[in-house]
């Protein structure tokens, strides 16, 4: 139950101090401390609307946290005209409930995560390399030791010194023939730091040092496993000094590599091909949107821009949006684009966005429990209010003064009115050659 959320619909079944409803809150009850004290258990969502079917945000901010206020006002408010009230999975996107996602969440809150998994992954080098990496880091080599734990051996000794018991540790670093190859790479006042660490701590010292170190270090934990298996399998032994050769040459390779620009080339004319607005068909009008997500202050913001088929401006908006994510932003500019063109008659409509992702959901939809599938709803409702409407998804450089318009209201009131307001002209920026 503690993962379950409610999505709001109408409102007839959430509580608004009782229920989980806003996404990454909780119950209000149970994790809010700044709640007044005439806070009513039985209260539900609409006792926290406004006349026009909005959220009260003056009612909010005198009974919550700023941060929480923030959150609420970004959920789509309740409404007769909605689906009811649902309850879906939170840790899911979708809302759709597994077997694999419940166990990830669950082992995410008992385990604390292994920091070096990530690390692994991110090494630049050979993929064969970074395989490797994966069983060390899991502690999952089968050394002697290892094999002797699942009674494959019963003789646990390192194959080179045969003086002790191979581990993982052992074999890597401590060993007299790893040492003799360490010590040609590693300088005289990091030899102490470096044979004096745990495993997990040395692989992580090691792994987020610079590219250099971190490939090198790389090439040599798997060089050092290879010769190895050639003397406990072939009989051959290499000398430290030809090991310590060859692992250099392979990580200045690696990183040649790595450095090089090998990404393939284009083949097709792009160059002088104009990025740039085109004008609507006729009598129908282009709306162009754009939302933005500001990690430093945790807030979200939205604007749009109305033209004709003369690229004459007619109307723009742009507003704080308080704490949600860029797809729900992208969402609400469309949203609020819908109720101008509404309000002002604009019956043949153009929406243009750079986020595909959200052209896609509107025209494909989604299940009821994504944490979306409020905002498409109310999408689709205004959308059929107008006699055509047209989505489209557009590159960045054709959006460009929608994309200017976020930026002008991100400091401002979360109650802040959509106003439309006149664009200077002259700050428009011309087209872009891509």
């Amino acid at each position: 139950m503690s993962n379950c959320i409610w999505r709001v619909g109408d409102g007839s079944l959430i509580r608004f101090w009782e229920h989980y409803w806003i996404p990454g809150v909780g119950s209000l009850s149970a994790t809010t401390n700044q709640v007044s004290n005439n806070a009513n258990s039985s209260d539900m969502l609409i006792d926290f609307l406004d006349v026009s079917g909005q959220w009260d945000v003056r009612k909010v901010q005198e009974i919550l946290p700023e941060d929480i206020v923030k959150r609420i006002v970004t959920i789509s408010s309740p409404s007769p005209w909605k689906e009811a009230d649902y309850i879906a999975w939170g840790p899911s996107s979708d809302g759709q409930f597994s077997i694999k996602i419940a166990y990830q969440n669950h082992r995410d809150t008992q385990v604390t995560p292994n920091k070096n998994f990530q690390l692994v992954w991110m090494w630049q080098g050979p993929k064969r390399v970074r395989t490797f990496l994966w069983p060390v880091t899991h502690n999952a080599i089968l050394t002697n030791v290892e094999k002797s734990c699942r009674h494959l051996t019963t003789d646990d000794a390192c194959p080179q010194c045969r003086q002790n018991e191979e581990s993982i540790l052992h074999f890597l670093r401590d060993c007299f023939y790893a040492r003799s190859v360490w010590r040609r790479f590693i300088p005289s006042n990091g030899i102490n730091s470096f044979f004096n660490t745990s495993l997990h701590d040395w692989l992580a010292l090691n792994l987020t040092t610079n590219n250099y170190w971190s490939c090198l270090f790389g090439v040599a934990i798997s060089s050092l496993w290879f010769f190895r298996n050639k003397l406990v399998f072939n009989g051959e032994i290499v000398n430290a000094a030809s090991v310590s050769y060859q692992i250099r040459a392979r990580a200045k390779e690696f990183l040649k590599v790595v450095n090089s620009n090998l990404s393939p080339k284009n083949n097709q004319a792009t160059s002088g091909c104009l990025v740039s607005w085109s004008r609507p068909n006729g009598d129908c009008i282009k709306l162009n949107v754009d939302g933005s997500w500001y990690a430093h202050r945790s807030n979200a913001a939205c604007g749009g821009v109305f033209r004709d088929s003369a690229e004459r401006y007619l109307k723009g908006f742009s507003g704080n949006l308080g704490n949600c994510s860029i797809m729900h932003a992208e969402l609400w500019a469309i949203i609020h684009g819908l109720t101008i063109a509404t309000t002002n008659g604009y019956q043949n409509l153009v929406v243009e966005s750079d986020s595909a992702a959200a052209i896609n959901f509107i025209k494909d939809g989604s299940s009821p429990g994504h944490y979306c599938a409020l905002l498409i709803q109310d999408i689709r409702i205004l959308a059929a209010r107008l006699q055509q409407v047209s989505w489209m998804h557009v590159l960045r450089e054709a959006n460009m003064v929608a994309d200017q318009k976020p930026r002008r209201d991100k400091n401002s009131p979360l109650d802040c009115t959509f106003l439309i307001a006149p664009l200077q002209i002259s700050t428009m920026p011309c087209d872009v050659t891509v």
